[in-house]
């Protein structure tokens, strides 16, 4: 039966709204009571009634742990965490079954529930990748690259169990097996669904299902023991059969070795089924191998007599393999016969398919084949090949030009011209022909066929299907229908997105909200769940109000100021609008006599020249200075001839005049194509040298080391770039005045850039700090400079690391920047400076993270884990899990101390089952002009405002 009294989430926010679901006759009060005291006295904090199956939700204003009593005698704890959370996330996946009546809505950070029969709905902070389900009120809940599953009760509505291997269930038991840490034998456990317990523990060494019989048998040793899996769980006394125990087949049989022989033993009749004498040394049963024939082979194969005393003599061994079937009226098997000899000429292996009653003796060429018991027909397959065995009429045949296929319990005998099936008597029945040319890659799965000349589907009856083949989950969909894996058919007609396996329900999800779907009269009907609780909103370019009691967010034309506490909404025109300012996010302030509100700069908290920042986008603090942001103004060309620098169009223009083009360079290259370039290339040679004439000087120098300058002079004049040799192309950062435009510093940067991502100014004006990247193959891809504009030099500079994404400073001059590694620099200027040299040392560097932003006063900086990892690495390989690594982690430091952590929070990571958890990206972080506030935004549209606290990690 249900849970009486359930409340829900048990985590939340102090926005939070916390709802309690009463399944009893009479309202029933509650008490809710704080446990975080020192004292064994609980507080109580707030009262109030539930009326029967009634929704009703509340609210706590102060974070900690609660336990909350109701007067029915239960009681459930729950968690408010010190912080303010809005955002539905984004929806990730979603659940319907046809037994189960819940439906699941799983979000990247939480999971709605809704019961399609009750109307009873709940939230969850978690976030699995499958549901499975169990029975009507239990499902698994499975998160990628996790070994553990969470059994989910929906009457308790919270886990139960974490388990990893399941063996079966049903609606009153589940069974999973547990590994002992030596390895040898394993343990068999047993919950009940109905009394949420376990009740029974077996070890056991190996273990046979046996559906139909509703049975596990477990071995130990050469002890075996039925365990009954009816609602009443029973287990046997043991049993034991002569010879070793071996394994199960077909669930109830149990094969042994006596001596040099093989017992086929019925556990349930405790009959010998068969003996078998292998020929050889017997090398393997079904799934347990004695002897490794590989192995023994390549040993064997080593042996050379042919020098030895007795040349003519050879090494040579027999070794038999089984695949056992056992079955009521015969025992099958294959059986491989391998002969290995030293001379490799006499090594022999045959398959053959064998029964007890000597009866059959047919050799195969395929081994490790399926074996499939239809009536009293046997079957045995394996590529093209098949062997059918008939109980009645002791009938056989074989086939080798024919798959076997099955669905739906029925065996199928296949080829591109016709389909038969497989009788209980085992006759080969039914033959359906085409003129075409048949496929059966969905046959297993769906019972659908594909006839490629007419291009036309069918069923497993051979029913024509109109249409094309689309994908839909776990159905497929054939033009005006939908097939599932039973090979039952819908009318797809306004099929929602989520089908349950059955095709009698499904969800659709999206902005508008959730929709639950019934399919009823060769129709789907749907209503709308969830009203008013999924909440599907997302936030974008959100600011913190510099006292952090607000936040804005930007949605199309429309500004909205949120006030956090109270959750009211004030919507404005859209204001002029920037994300960064010297490397950290703005602040807004409103103003007082209306709601408009003003970005201003965390430093200084002055008001910011959006206009200013829109046009130069980097600008010094006072507003005086800015730094180009188009890449192109980074280059400079310089003539080593003339020592002059030229435009960007008289390089352009020699590089067309004496520069080959890829294009005609490659058929230059080329003696098959050199004919068609010929006569442009020679023209561009002659060019050449009359340059090199007219500058012999500079070009004779750069021969000096040559044996023979003619020689050397006529070689350079054939390279396809010859511009590189008197064209020296360097990067450089110009920093202008705003007020004339003059150049205030020109600061070379080395080999040009290939990004110029950012560039910042100290409050003072006195350094500016430049990230970017190289080009793949210059250095290792990224740069760091800080340089002095008073001094007139480069203080600090790595070009070593990987790409650099972004840089900004303090009020009193401490500088960060981070790299795709992810690595962090960060320290103050003048001491970088007072070293006196460059060495990466004179920084301090965080390695495996990548800086977010400081707080106002420069006291304190986020971090987190984000990096990003190239598409090759540096020997040229893919590198698997190439891309933007994203992280939810939010770690916070003190500035003059960053080497450790002060706290960390991951309220934006995907939350999972069993502590398990696959992260999402924080995409900004502010702090408020206190540091009591911490604004963080995922890239997902979720924000989270926490209270910091940081006074309490003063002596940290």
């Amino acid at each position: 039966m249900a849970k009486k009294v359930s409340i829900h989430p048990y985590k939340g926010y102090l926005n939070t709204e916390f709802q309690i679901y009463s399944h009893e006759q009479v309202p029933v009060e509650y008490i809710v009571y704080s446990k975080d005291n020192d004292t064994e006295t609980l507080r109580e904090i707030k009262k109030d009634v539930v009326e029967s199956n009634k929704p009703h939700s509340f609210r706590l204003s102060t974070p900690g742990s609660f336990v909350v009593q109701f007067s029915n005698g239960t009681s459930s704890e729950i968690a408010v965490e010190d912080a303010y959370k809005f955002g539905g996330n984004k929806h990730k996946k979603s659940f319907i079954f046809d037994k189960c009546p819940w439906a699941f809505i799983v979000m990247h950070d939480r999971t709605y529930f809704y019961n399609r029969e009750s109307k009873e709905s709940f939230v969850e902070a978690i976030s699995p990748d499958d549901i499975l389900e169990i029975s009507k009120d239990y499902v698994l809940l499975k998160n990628e690259g996790q070994n553990d599953l969470t059994l989910f009760s929906l009457l308790e509505q919270a886990p139960v169990l974490c388990v990893d291997n399941v063996i079966f269930s049903n609606d009153n038991l589940f069974v999973w097996k547990e590994e002992y840490e030596d390895g040898k034998l394993s343990i068999m456990k047993v919950y009940s669904l109905n009394d949420n317990n376990i009740i029974m523990e077996e070890s056991f060494s190996r273990y046979s299902l046996d559906v139909a019989k509703g049975c596990i048998y477990l071995a130990n040793n050469n002890d075996i023991r039925k365990l009954s899996l009816a609602e009443t769980t029973s287990l046997t006394e043991s049993l034991s059969f002569n010879g070793q125990f071996v394994t199960f087949a077909q669930s109830h049989y149990a094969i042994c070795r006596e001596f040099t022989k093989i017992k086929v033993w019925d556990i349930e009749t405790k009959e010998e089924q068969a003996e078998i004498i292998p020929s050889g040394n017997l090398a393997r049963i079904n799934d347990v191998t004695f002897i490794d024939v590989a192995s023994r082979r390549k040993a064997i194969s080593k042996f050379d007599l042919r020098g030895s005393e007795f040349p003519e003599a050879e090494i040579s061994a027999q070794y038999s393999e089984y695949d056992i079937y056992p079955c009521p009226w015969r025992v099958f098997y294959f059986q491989k016969e391998i002969t290995i000899s030293s001379e490799r000429k006499n090594n022999i292996t045959t398959c053959c398919i064998c029964d007890n009653k000597k009866n059959i003796h047919r050799e195969v060429q395929n081994d490790n084949g399926n074996a499939i018991f239809a009536g009293d027909a046997f079957c045995w397959y394996k590529n093209d090949e098949s062997y059918v065995a008939c109980r009645v009429y002791d009938h056989t045949s074989y086939c080798s030009d024919s798959k076997v296929y099955t669905f739906k319990k029925k065996v199928y005998l296949c080829d591109a011209k016709k389909i038969r099936t497989l009788s209980n008597n085992g006759f080969w029945d039914g033959c359906w022909k085409t003129d075409g040319e048949f496929v059966y890659d969905d046959f297993e799965s769906y019972g659908i066929i594909f006839d490629k000349v007419s291009k036309t589907y069918f069923n497993h009856y051979g029913k024509e299907l109109n249409g094309q083949k689309r994908w839909r989950q776990d159905s497929l969909e054939i033009g005006e229908y939908l097939y599932n894996r039973r090979g039952k058919s819908v009318l797809k007609k306004d099929c929602p997105q989520t089908i349950s396996s059955g095709l009698n329900y499904g969800l659709t999800v999206d902005r508008d909200g959730v929709k639950l779907f019934q399919y009823i009269n060769n129709a789907f009907e749907y209503e709308t769940i969830l009203d008013g609780t999924y909440d599907t909103s997302a936030y974008s370019n959100v600011l913190l109000s510099d006292n952090g009691h607000q936040i804005m967010y930007r949605e199309k034309n429309v500004s909205t100021i949120l006030d956090i506490k109270s959750g009211q909404r004030t919507e404005f025109e859209n204001l002029s609008y920037i994300n960064h300012i010297n490397g950290i996010r703005p602040l807004f302030i409103t103003e007082s006599e209306c709601s408009q509100a003003r970005l201003i700069n965390p430093l200084d908290g002055q008001p910011i020249n959006v206009d200013l920042l829109t046009e130069y986008q980097f600008v010094s603090p006072d507003g005086s200075l800015y730094a180009d942001k188009e890449l192109r103004k980074y280059i400079e060309y310089r003539n080593k001839i003339t020592c002059k620098t030229i435009s960007r169009e008289d390089y352009q223009d020699l590089v067309n005049k004496f520069d080959v083009p890829d294009d005609k360079w490659g058929k230059w290259i080329l003696s098959s194509k050199k004919e068609e370039v010929k006569e442009d290339i020679e023209e561009i040679f002659k060019l050449r040298d009359k340059y090199i004439e007219e500058h012999i000087g500079y070009f004779t120098d750069l021969a000096k080391d040559a044996r023979s300058t003619k020689v050397y002079l006529h070689n350079i004049a054939r390279h396809q770039k010859f511009t590189d040799l008197f064209i020296k192309i360097v990067g450089i950062a110009i920093i202008r005045r705003i007020d004339n435009g003059e150049v205030k510093e020109k600061i070379e940067l080395g080999s040009p850039l290939a990004y110029l991502n950012y560039v910042s100014f100290s409050y003072d004006n006195r350094y500016v700090a430049i990230a970017g990247c190289y080009p793949w193959g210059v250095s290792t891809g990224g740069l760091f400079l800080l340089y002095d504009l008073e001094e007139h030099l480069v203080i600090y500079r790595n070009g070593v690391s990987k790409a650099v994404w972004t840089t900004a400073f303090t009020k009193d001059g401490i500088v960060a920047a981070y790299t795709s590694s992810p690595t962090t620099f960060i320290g103050k200027c003048d001491d970088v400076k007072a070293k006196g040299n460059e060495k990466e040392f004179d920084i301090c560097v965080i390695g495996g993270y990548n800086f977010l932003t400081y707080s106002p006063d420069g006291a304190y900086f986020a971090c987190s884990q984000q990096g990003y990892v190239a598409y090759r690495n540096g020997m040229g390989n893919i590198n698997p899990n190439w891309g933007h690594q994203p992280s939810a982690l939010v770690d916070i430091r003190r500035a003059s101390d960053p080497d450790n952590e002060l706290i960390r929070f991951s309220d934006l990571s995907e939350m999972g089952i069993a502590d398990t958890y696959r992260s999402q990206s924080v995409s900004s972080v502010s702090f408020s002009n206190d540091n009591k506030k911490l604004l963080m935004v995922g890239k997902d549209g979720v924000v989270i405002v926490r209270n910091l606290h940081l006074e309490d990690y003063a002596s940290k």
